[in-house]
C-alpha cells in the first residue's frame, strides 16, 4: 500500500523511525462542513486492520452514519508514528470521498420533500468506484441506483428503463422502442423517455395513447443547451419547472393522471430545491454527477507528542468523549 502514500508521509515515517522511534503521537481527523453524514470510517478501520498492527496503538472513532459538523473529530490515532503515520493521506482520502457522497445524497434527498430520488451516476466516474460509491450514497438515503455494483454493499435495488440509444436504434420511433421494451421485459412497468425528439408533450401523449394505463411514467432528460418545442421562442432551456407543469397538465387532460413524471439532467440539491419551491409536479428526481463532487475534505492534525500538547497554531487538541474505542 506504500505506493498510494504521499512521499512526505513516507519520508516523515522513516525520519521518525530513525530519530524518535519511541515517541507517542496523537493524530486527530476532521473536516470543515456542517450538516454532513460521516461515511468511510468502517473502510478506514478495515484498512488499518489489514495494513497495520492495530493492537500496538489506540484507535478512537465516530460511528459510521453519524451527523457531523465543521471541526468535529471523527477519528483519533494515538501511538508510535511509524505504526500509522504513513497512511494519513490515505485515510483522509477514504473519508473525504465517502463522506462527500453520503452528504451530497443526504442533501439532495432532504430537498426533495419526500419524493423519490434515484442515483444515476454510473457514467461520471471510473467503474471501479461503483460499489463503494453506491454504499456511501445509500448511507445518505438514496437506495435506488442503476448498476448491480452500486447496490452490492447495501439493501437497495438497481433500476433502469430505457436510454436514448434504444430509441435511436428504432430510428427515433419512441412507440416502436416501447413495444420492443414491453415485449422483452413483460413484467416490468413501462417508462417512456420522451425528450429524444425534443418534443416532450407530443411524445408523452403518443405513448399515453398507445399504452394507456400500462404507461407507468415518462422521463424528461432535456439537455441544458436545448429548448423544447413547447417554447417556440427558446424561452427556456433544459428541464424547467414550467416545462414539467405544462407536461403534467397535458397528461391530465388526456386521462394520464396515473403517469408519473421523472426528471433528470443536471439535477443537484439546489435544483431540486428550486423545483420544489415552485411546486413543480415532479414525482421522481434522477441525480448523477452532482453526488460525486468532493466537498467534505478531511485532514489530520498532530496535536500531542508524548503527552505534551503541541500542534500547528490554531489546531489544538479537541475533546473526543463521543468517540468509541476500536
Amino acid at each position: 500500500m506504500k505506493k498510494y502514500t504521499a512521499k512526505y508521509f513516507d519520508k516523515t515515517s522513516r525520519i521518525i523511525e530513525k530519530h524518535l522511534p519511541n515517541s507517542i503521537v496523537t493524530l486527530q481527523f476532521f473536516q470543515r462542513q456542517n450538516d454532513s453524514i460521516l461515511c468511510g470510517i468502517n473502510e478506514v478501520l478495515k484498512f488499518l486492520e489489514k495494513n497495520t498492527q492495530t493492537s500496538k496503538y489506540e484507535i478512537l472513532y465516530l460511528k459510521e452514519g453519524s451527523k457531523i459538523n465543521s471541526g468535529d473529530i471523527v477519528l483519533q490515532l494515538k501511538g508510535n508514528y511509524v505504526q500509522f503515520g504513513i497512511y494519513e493521506g490515505v485515510i483522509d482520502g477514504i473519508l473525504s470521498r465517502a463522506t462527500s457522497l453520503a452528504t451530497n445524497a443526504y442533501h439532495a434527498l432532504k430537498e426533495s420533500n419526500g419524493k423519490e430520488v434515484i442515483y444515476m451516476g454510473d457514467r461520471q466516474d471510473h467503474y471501479i468506484n461503483q460499489t463503494l460509491d453506491g454504499y456511501a450514497i445509500s448511507l445518505g438515503g438514496i437506495k435506488k441506483q442503476v448498476t448491480d455494483a452500486h447496490v452490492e454493499l447495501h439493501d437497495g435495488i438497481s433500476v433502469g428503463t430505457m436510454p436514448h440509444a434504444l430509441i435511436q436504434m428504432f430510428e427515433g420511433d419512441l412507440i416502436k422502442s416501447l413495444h420492443a421494451y414491453k415485449d422483452t421485459f413483460k413484467n416490468e412497468k413501462l417508462t417512456a423517455l420522451v425528450d429524444f425528439n425534443n418534443d416532450v408533450i407530443a411524445d408523452s401523449l403518443k405513448a399515453l395513447k398507445e399504452f394507456g394505463k400500462n404507461l407507468s411514467a415518462v422521463r424528461v432528460d432535456t439537455s441544458a443547451n436545448l429548448s423544447d418545442k413547447m417554447f417556440p421562442n427558446n424561452e427556456e432551456y433544459g428541464v424547467t419547472p414550467n416545462m414539467i407543469s405544462r407536461l403534467r397538465n397535458e397528461l391530465n387532460k388526456a386521462n394520464g393522471n396515473h403517469v408519473k413524471i421523472i426528471v433528470s439532467s443536471g439535477f443537484d440539491a439546489q435544483k431540486i430545491k428550486n423545483f420544489e419551491n415552485k411546486k413543480s409536479p415532479v414525482d421522481v428526481y434522477g441525480v448523477g454527477s452532482s453526488l460525486l463532487k468532493i466537498k467534505n475534505s478531511f485532514t489530520a492534525d498532530a496535536v500531542e507528542i508524548n503527552g505534551k500538547k503541541i500542534s500547528k497554531v490554531g489546531r489544538g487538541i479537541k475533546p473526543v468523549s463521543n468517540l468509541v474505542k476500536y
